[in-house]
């Protein structure tokens, strides 16, 4: 952030794309909590394969975007 803000510039999303699933992060719901409070949208790009989880589905809730 501070690179960016030096530059005059901002990010319009902060994307979750790990190597594999992201809804598999046990701390997925809290890293996203952790990025808004710097106010920054966050996306989080998933196969969908676990949305059948109640915890996936509460972190997703949220991202700002789901893709």
């Amino acid at each position: 952030m501070k690179q960016l803000n030096s530059q005059n510039r901002h990010a319009d999303y902060f994307s979750f794309v790990p190597d594999g699933e992201p809804t598999l992060d046990i701390n997925l719901g809290t890293e996203i909590n952790l990025l808004k409070q710097i106010h920054v949208k966050i996306a989080v790009i998933t196969n969908a394969s676990l949305l059948w989880m109640d915890d996936g589905k509460n972190d997703l809730m949220k991202a700002d975007w789901v893709w």
